[in-house]
């Protein structure tokens, strides 16, 4: 019985983070006391915690008056309670809800893993997989990643993958995402893909997924309805990015070249963090189109043997990664795709799930098991590396990507 209770999902969580945060302390220099990790957007949220929201009408650039409505409440919000529970500090308060909100994420992904009945070392290879992405240390940072994170991963397990008669949680876990940022709004859709494309409508299946959209619908509705209260401008938040953050959508942006272009990571012997964005968009792209032609290979092949096809389980997977990505890449394509790489990180979290569940349901051969066995060994130490260096940047007061 001891030992089941250490490998409780909850339990193993814990230890995800705690290891991830002991490093990121070690490559930081955070346990002698180096090291700021509540900088830059951090700063915002900390203004609402303590002050409110508030802003010029209209918002101006550079707004001495901190106009802060370009964040969205719900990491605040969660910083306010665990501050108010604690008698923390804002800082240690932002610090704690990232967390906690990362144990939630863990949490909620390995019960994901679990109920697939994924392999412990497929599993293990699973969260390193995620654990090295370059931009993870932000999951542990006085930032919205781990909760939007934890919010995106508990309403997939709530509510898309086998949805049951708990799947309204979810629907508040995908209120909770969309109350922490904008781009959780297109990914609550994700709960009608699988009811629509079933071959016979279930009525009952199809409403439940429709309700916990509209429900998941409600964190972002919710801001809107606030920012028309509070300040007459229900579109409040839209204009702020306009104009203090130059905010200017391209939606063709995965169509130009100049997307993908990347450039050298070290130059004349320093390390250098802007090229990874490009580099982001350059990885994220093929890996959404190998994935594409593997699928279609794969139905394909047992369409052909008469085989189950398992595709529609994994396609919210795919979409929702591709809406987490697109979005802000056309979000930010006219600031030269300024932090793409560290929203990306959402994205590439909902792949490495799905490939976990097809590398499962559809075992590779053994070469090419082999081969993606010396890709993980190359890749996963690589990317954890220049995550301890954009940790250490980031932590030292310097602008990561």
């Amino acid at each position: 019985m001891t030992t089941s209770r250490f490998h409780h999902p909850a339990v193993l969580a814990a230890g995800i983070t705690l290891t991830h945060l002991l490093y990121l302390a070690v490559v930081t220099g955070a346990w002698r006391g180096g090291g700021d990790w509540t900088y830059w957007d951090s700063g915002w949220y900390a203004s609402i915690v303590e002050h409110g929201y508030r802003s010029a009408l209209p918002p101006v650039a550079n707004d001495p008056t901190g106009s802060n409505v370009a964040f969205f409440p719900g990491y605040p919000a969660v910083v306010w309670l665990v501050k108010r529970l604690t008698g923390l500090g804002t800082s240690a308060a932002e610090l704690t809800a990232s967390a906690l909100a990362a144990w939630g994420l863990w949490g909620y992904g390995l019960a994901l893993l679990r109920r697939w009945q994924i392999l412990p070392r497929l599993q293990a290879a699973t969260v390193g997989a995620i654990i090295a992405h370059p931009a993870a240390f932000y999951l542990l940072m006085g930032y919205s990643e781990s909760l939007f994170g934890f919010a995106l991963i508990g309403f997939f397990y709530r509510s898309v993958d086998r949805p049951d008669r708990r799947a309204l949680v979810g629907g508040l876990l995908g209120a909770l995402m969309t109350a922490t940022r904008l781009v959780g709004v297109p990914v609550v859709g994700c709960a009608l893909i699988e009811p629509l494309l079933a071959g016979r409508v279930d009525h009952k299946w199809l409403g439940r997924a429709l309700a916990v959209t509209l429900i998941g619908a409600l964190g972002v509705a919710g801001f809107l309805v606030y920012c028309q209260i509070r300040f007459d401008h229900w579109d409040l938040y839209f204009w702020t990015q306009r104009v203090g953050w130059h905010v200017e959508p391209d939606y063709a942006v995965l169509f130009r070249g100049t997307t993908y272009r990347t450039f050298p990571i070290i130059k004349a012997g320093l390390f250098r963090t802007e090229p990874l964005n490009g580099l982001s968009a350059v990885l994220t792209v093929t890996w959404l189109a190998v994935v594409g032609w593997v699928e279609w290979r794969l139905a394909r092949y047992l369409t052909a043997t008469g085989e189950p096809a398992t595709w529609r389980q994994r396609l919210p997977f795919y979409v929702g990664a591709a809406l987490l990505f697109y979005i802000p890449a056309a979000a930010t394509a006219q600031m030269g795709l300024i932090s793409l790489f560290r929203y990306t990180l959402m994205s590439h979290l909902l792949l490495v799930f799905a490939l976990a569940h097809l590398l499962h349901r559809h075992p590779p051969t053994r070469r090419t098991h082999r081969v993606l066995v010396v890709l993980y060994l190359l890749a996963v130490p690589l990317s954890g590396w220049i995550q301890g260096i954009c940790a250490y940047l980031f932590t030292h007061l310097k602008w990561v990507a």
